[in-house]
């Protein structure tokens, strides 16, 4: 059975973002696929320290040397076949703690000896707004960003803002059912 990651981030557990989150488990489950759902905000871990001369051990070893959970969080991203990973949207950009852990993950994996850890893995991005609905789009080419830097070929990026909550849900659902079936191009 394949397993997938469902990531969200955002404070609020009934908005917008859980809701985006729950059509994608949803949409993996009828793919047949067993899955976590974790909220980052169920965390707490610190931003990159850039230890050492910039470079610390997440360099040499891809961990963080910081006493957190995000290593925790990281083997869960390496041991699943594909990540959903759903933010709340606020200033054009992901939650402070989605940067912190996209950041963090990103020195751990993208020079890591080897080729970066994700760059096999499935990804499907979304950017909800629940706001204004601004910023969905930078947010997405945030995301795009770190795929680049991964080496990653993402299933799909998808913009929802409240407005288009009721027409997007169904295409998350339908976007997560899909993805395990998807192969890369490579």
């Amino acid at each position: 059975m394949n397993k997938y990651l469902v990531i969200t981030a955002s404070p609020n557990r009934e908005g917008l973002t859980a809701s985006c989150g729950a059509a994608a488990a949803e949409g993996l489950r009828e793919a047949g696929c067993e899955v976590e759902i974790v909220n980052l905000y169920d965390y707490r871990f610190s931003t990159c320290y850039g230890c050492g001369s910039g470079w610390g051990k997440c360099r040499k070893e891809s961990r963080c040397v910081a006493d957190d959970p995000f290593n925790e969080l990281q083997d869960k991203v390496l041991a699943a076949d594909g990540t959903v990973f759903v933010t709340a949207v606020y200033w054009w950009q992901p939650t402070e703690i989605a940067a912190d852990f996209l950041n963090k993950l990103r020195r751990c994996q993208a020079l890591r000896p080897g080729g970066s850890g994700l760059s096999d893995k499935k990804f499907l991005f979304v950017a909800a707004a629940g706001g204004s609905g601004h910023g969905t789009l930078s947010c997405l080419h945030l995301f795009e960003e770190f795929a680049k830097q991964n080496k990653m070929e993402p299933f799909d990026y998808l913009p929802v803002m409240k407005r288009s909550r009721e027409y997007m849900l169904p295409a998350i659902r339908e976007a997560a059912r899909r993805m395990p079936e998807w192969s890369y191009s490579k």
